[in-house]
């Protein structure tokens, strides 16, 4: 089994998560939870990330949550605070970058983040148009990162 050497992160109460290996997508797993955001949700997502770092040691991209997600805050100290442990690569990109990035465009909507995912040509999952939003967005900031980190 080839271990994943990037996971790039969509935190939400939909979190997306896209694991990369030799900079393609091969896998998107996303997670959604009903209702109120709670404790037990903020674990789950915690450990599957600890799961997927402790496993594989990757890298770690994640699209910065905004100002009034506290959750998502928590999770992303977190996440950086785990990736620190495993003394791996660790990067957090504003929205507007990760759109700058992928679609020369920092207020690109929906449809054209979809559409640049979808001609970036890197998801072999299965069809990109089946992804819903969240992992779109998993995916554009995994491209974002690897356009501006290692491939530079």
């Amino acid at each position: 089994m080839e271990l994943f050497d990037l996971i790039s992160v969509d935190l939400g109460k939909t979190t997306a998560i896209a694991c990369w290996r030799k900079e393609r997508c091969v896998e998107v797993q996303c997670f959604l939870f009903e209702g109120a955001f709670i404790t037990e949700d903020l674990s789950f997502v915690f450990n599957r990330l600890n799961d997927l770092i402790s496993s594989n040691r990757p890298s770690v991209a994640v699209e910065r949550p905004a100002r009034t997600m506290p959750h998502q805050w928590i999770l992303f100290s977190d996440l950086r605070s785990l990736a620190e442990n495993y003394m791996i690569g660790f990067k957090g990109y504003m929205p507007q970058e990760i759109k700058k990035t992928v679609t020369d465009n920092g207020r690109a909507d929906k449809d054209a983040m979809r559409k640049a995912v979808v001609e970036a040509s890197v998801y072999d999952g299965g069809d990109v148009r089946n992804l819903n939003e969240h992992e779109i967005d998993a995916v554009a900031c995994g491209i974002c990162h690897i356009r501006r980190v290692m491939v530079l």
